[in-house]
């Protein structure tokens, strides 16, 4: 009993403890239930960072050898790693360094390995290799866009970095307070002061270029770009320039925005006072031709090539009774004489086909109120010159002459019935008819000068204009290709440029004729040796006249005396008229002989230059002193420059004529009078000198 008992005691407290042991058991199993969800989770999540992380990435283990790869990999393009490959050995060995020392070195050293840009065939990429779980994981990024779109905003950035520093224009740039931050190198230019001497400064503290008075302008201006965002249209600004000069510019302010806020302005400044001052002579010059033309006692008309007026100078009322209004827009021939219609409109057909030709008629005009007058009229068709574009004609009133003549022709023919009956007095009448016929000859010929001369000064006034309208635009092109060339390296550009240039200043040399043409100056005149003048043109062309094979003989005299003169307008003269013997002779013969001979006689100094070229024919002759008449090839000549040289002489109280000789070529004879202001300037110079 006592054995029995007592195992039963033994067996009840075992299933005592077994009964408290079954809680703890419950709660252990519920625990590592619970840890292994939670290991579960952490590998499934860890499983997901790997894979899905955006980032290829390749594990591999102490040997190198590939493990696994997620799915960025994968996806990347790239050839996909196999597991067991050896990294940077079997799979991605063109990297531009030995990669896979890097590698094991990483997992040797348990150290991060980071390399920012890796060349890898054509891309460039970021690699960071880093120890894991008894190995290392590589983690590659894509950067060759990234590295090209720098690249390309590098090279934007000195793109506008070189338009900034070359632009012609001065550009500031100011922050939000209104510091200068930058500036361009042409603000050097314009007023004088070197970036360093303005970067940093305020608007505020800028009186030192800007005039104390228009400071506060211009920070209002500033203000109100700034709180507005909107730009300010072109503001005509004056500069002070570091020598003490007024520069006056244009000046455009605009904001600089980012985001829709305002973090700056934009200031571009231009220099307008040649500008300004060319327009102001402009007008000045226009103001004084407009009144030249419409106080002119002639008639100035412009003609479309079908007849047909396109403007009349106000002297038309005056001559013809109409208004200018009345006659624009009718045709030229309607007011002619019907019986010389039909050889008017011949001598027009005939010169409207060639450019520059002149023409010289005598017609009858109707007047608005029905009696007829008397023109005599020059015409030059100018349609093809863009600033005219149609033909000029100048013409004037010889009613009145015409008349005269015809009284005089009468009075001729009267006499001549009447010389029978005053037998008595045949002799005296003979000689009165002879003086009356040498009176009507120098009639004539001063006529002729006259109408040379109102020629010269109508047509002179008339291109002046035209030359001035042209200068402007042809300087701007001279000036600009000029700097180009500067900059330019590629060859063909400079050479077109070249070319530019070289066209641009001919045609500066051509406005600057017909400008010398148009301006009417009155001579320096100071006692000048005219062998002198003649010696200083020949130095000035000896060289081109050795290489055209042109012999100068000089036959001057040595005891020729001084005269009062301009001795640059003379200069003028002497080296036209050996240019032109000089290109005649050339163009005939490659060569030739030139004398140039000087002389006294007793009132007067003659001077002649005869060349043995082709000579000139004897109907050009009579007009090789008109303006713009020449017999050069188009775009050779402007036909200015005997025209000048007959205005130098006529100016100087002389005379110029040319002729043929006899064994051919051309000599052309220049009259000047000795004057006797010679002495008594040179007795004032003695004086002074005194």
């Amino acid at each position: 009993m006592t054995d029995t008992s007592m195992n039963n005691k033994q067996d009840q407290r075992e299933l005592e403890f077994l009964r408290q042991r079954v809680p703890e058991l419950e709660a252990s199993e519920t625990k590592r239930r619970q840890e292994d969800d939670s290991l579960k989770k952490r590998e499934l999540f860890n499983f997901s960072l790997f894979q899905f992380n955006p980032v290829p990435t390749v594990i591999v283990d102490r040997e190198g050898k590939v493990v696994k790869s997620n799915l960025a990999k994968r996806r990347s393009g790239d050839r996909i790693p196999e597991i067991g490959d050896q990294m940077y050995i079997d799979y991605a060995a063109r990297h531009e360094i030995d990669m896979r020392a890097e590698l094991m070195s990483c997992i040797t050293s348990g150290n991060v390995r980071e390399f920012p840009e890796l060349n890898y065939g054509d891309k460039v990429l970021s690699v960071t290799i880093c120890p894991f779980l008894d190995g290392a994981m590589i983690m590659s990024w894509d950067i060759t866009e990234r590295k090209r779109a720098e690249e390309e905003l590098r090279e934007s950035e000195a793109r506008f970095r070189t338009i900034f520093e070359n632009a012609n224009d001065e550009i500031v740039l100011l922050n939000s307070e209104g510091t200068i931050v930058d500036r361009n190198v042409k603000g050097e230019d314009l007023v004088g002061y070197c970036l360093d001497e303005v970067v940093g400064k305020n608007i505020s503290e800028l009186g030192f270029t800007i005039p104390e008075e228009r400071v506060p302008a211009m920070t209002e201006l500033f203000v109100k770009a700034m709180n507005g965002g909107k730009g300010r249209g072109l503001t005509e600004v004056k500069l002070i320039h570091k020598n003490g000069h007024r520069v006056l510019v244009e000046a455009s302010v605009s904001p600089l925005k980012k985001n829709g806020k305002v973090e700056g302005i934009l200031v571009i400044l231009r220099d307008i006072t040649e500008r300004k001052e060319a327009e102001t002579a402009l007008q000045h010059r226009e103001n004084r031709f407009r009144s030249l033309i419409e106080n002119s006692s002639d008639v100035i008309m412009v003609l479309n090539a079908e007849t047909v007026i396109e403007y009349c100078s106000p002297s038309i009322e005056r001559m013809q009774g109409y208004k200018m209004e009345e006659m624009l827009g009718r045709n030229a021939f309607d007011f002619v004489h019907p019986d010389q219609v039909s050889e008017a409109m011949k001598v027009f057909a005939h010169g409207i086909q060639i450019p520059g030709y002149t023409a010289q008629l005598e017609l009858n005009l109707q007047r608005k109120d029905g009696e007829w007058i008397t023109v005599e009229l020059v015409g030059k068709n100018l349609v093809n010159d863009s600033s005219v574009g149609g033909v000029v004609l100048n013409f004037r009133d010889i009613t009145e002459y015409r008349r005269a003549e015809a009284e005089l022709q009468e009075l001729l023919k009267a006499s001549e019935e009447k010389k029978e009956i005053i037998t008595a007095s045949h002799t005296q009448l003979q000689q009165a008819l002879q003086a009356l016929e040498l009176t009507h000859e120098e009639l004539k010929k001063s006529q002729e000068q006259l109408l040379q001369s109102e020629k010269l000064a109508a047509i002179g006034q008339l291109v002046s204009g035209v030359a001035h309208e042209l200068n402007n635009p042809l300087m701007a092109i001279y000036v600009c290709t000029e700097l180009m060339l500067r900059y330019v390296q590629d060859e063909t550009t400079k050479r077109d440029l070249h070319n530019l240039h070289a066209d641009t200043e001919r045609a500066i040399a051509i406005v600057r004729n017909l400008l010398s043409f148009a301006r009417k100056q009155e001579p320096e005149r100071k006692p000048i040796s005219v062998n002198e003048c003649i010696q200083s043109v020949l130095s000035l062309r000896m060289y081109e006249l050795r290489l055209d094979n042109i012999e100068v003989v000089e036959e001057l005299d040595p005891s020729l005396p001084r005269t009062m003169a301009d001795y640059q307008q003379l200069q003028q003269v002497f080296l036209n008229l050996l240019i032109n013997s000089e290109q005649a002779m050339k163009d005939a013969h490659d060569g030739g002989q030139v004398v140039i001979r000087t002389e006294k006689t007793i009132d007067s100094l003659h001077i002649t230059f005869a060349d043995n070229g082709p000579g000139i024919p004897q109907y050009t002759l009579s007009r090789i002193f008109e303006p713009f008449f020449t017999t050069k090839e188009v775009g050779e000549g402007t036909g200015l420059g005997l025209s000048i040289c007959y205005g130098i002489i006529k100016e100087h109280g002389g005379k110029i004529r040319a002729h043929g000789n006899e064994n051919g070529g051309t000599t052309f004879a220049i009259e000047l009078p000795i004057t006797t202001d010679v002495v008594s300037a040179l007795n004032s110079d003695r004086t002074r000198s005194i």
